[in-house]
């Protein structure tokens, strides 16, 4: 057939500036009526011959020139010949990954490009920054054009990781595995920054996060499995001039703790919202995992911060225009956990049982459940880390 999708890609290849591609990407062989949305790697010999660039534009990773190429049955492996021949790129921001990029041939991860990177202790903070990881609600843009509404939308940036540098003295180093199809680079399954090394999972960070118990205490969290990641999530434009892109979000499950000194036997309080008042009991004789729920949505209609909203239904639903991450939390072992909520204007108190024989009674905090988590009622729900 004239026009084949075979066809239609040898005449990609056999273009001039696509001279030595020896891998290519395509994503729309079959779509005869538009042009192939497709990338390429290019070898001069057993080196690269370009630089080339896979991702988007807030978030990719860069193979430059002269990378030695080394060809397996199962896969080609790219060395750089230093440490700036290959790095992952932020807006404005590169971190160099010195070690080799492996293209897979077979396997779970066929087509994909992998490369191991590190976060310094020093860098962590920073770097978690850089890359854009956190959970975000979207809102319409205030400053575009009503008529633009759907096109141009802000955010509020809520880190999941922590920011404080204090917070990670006790960790070396950040180790992340990226993971990246440039066939489906919003895919959870096919790109990704991994935590977990399933050859050392006993090696797997404690990492401190900005969520905290009603005490203040921080909530760390481990990565559970392979499966405990950071993925790609859509980054809308915004009439500042920010290009469409991706942030990071993060995915499956995580074990909670909450290391301190002193008397460690007491519950915690999970402080999963902006309001002390609304928490998740963390009990002490089984473990508990949050887990994080991509593809949600996270665009408030109707909100925009320091105005009151102009619809007060539809300014409390969330709709899909981008998506963010929400959690869940469970037992693996036990009942479901318990999720506890007062009135912030009106907070219920009950006789302490315990100050009966006193002359004097006093008051606690009546706990007030309302509802059981991980039920079909309720799987998911969109969180507020708030480390203040």
């Amino acid at each position: 057939m004239v026009n084949s999708p075979r066809r239609r890609c040898l005449i990609y290849l056999a273009d001039a500036t696509r001279a030595n591609a020896r891998f290519a990407w395509i994503a729309n062989p079959n779509q005869p009526d538009v042009g192939l949305d497709a990338q390429f790697l290019a070898l001069d010999g057993p080196h690269t011959d370009r630089v080339l660039t896979f991702g988007s534009p807030t978030l990719s990773l860069l193979i430059g020139q002269t990378c030695r190429a080394v060809l397996a049955e199962d896969a080609v492996t790219l060395t750089p010949p230093s440490r700036d021949h290959a790095a992952v790129l932020t807006v404005d921001t590169r971190f160099d990954t010195p070690g080799p990029i492996s293209l897979a041939f077979c396997g779970e991860n066929r087509g994909s490009l992998r490369v191991e990177m590190a976060l310094p202790s020093n860098n962590v903070v920073a770097g978690l920054s850089q890359m854009d990881v956190g959970i975000r609600l979207f809102y319409r843009d205030p400053l575009a054009d009503n008529s633009n509404s759907a096109r141009f939308l802000s955010s509020l940036r809520y880190p999941v990781f922590s920011e404080k540098r204090t917070d990670w003295r006790g960790v070396r180093s950040l180790n992340l595995t990226l993971t990246i199809d440039p066939l489906a680079p919003t895919s959870v399954e096919r790109s990704f920054f991994a935590f977990f090394d399933p050859a050392n999972p006993a090696d797997a960070p404690a990492l401190p996060s900005c969520f905290r118990t009603n005490l203040g205490h921080t909530v760390y969290l481990t990565p559970v499995d392979a499966h405990s990641r950071l993925v790609f999530a859509p980054l809308p434009a915004d009439s500042t001039g920010t290009r469409p892109g991706h942030y990071l979000v993060p995915a499956g499950s995580f074990a909670v703790s909450v290391p301190r000194q002193g008397n460690a036997a007491h519950e915690d309080n999970l402080l999963c919202r902006t309001l002390r008042l609304e928490y998740i009991k963390l009990p002490t004789d089984r473990p508990t995992h949050l887990t994080f729920v991509p593809g949600q949505p996270p665009y408030a209609t109707g909100f925009i911060p320091g105005s009151p909203t102009v619809d007060p239904v539809a300014g409390t639903s969330l709709s899909p225009l981008a998506t963010t991450a929400w959690i869940s939390v469970s037992h693996p072992s036990g009942p479901s956990p318990v999720y506890y909520t007062q009135p912030d204007s009106t907070v219920l108190h009950a006789v302490d049982g315990s100050t009966r024989s006193l002359d004097t009674t006093f008051l606690r905090i009546l706990r007030s459940p309302r509802l059981v988590l991980g039920t079909t009622t309720l799987p998911s729900f969109p969180p507020c880390p708030s480390p203040g």
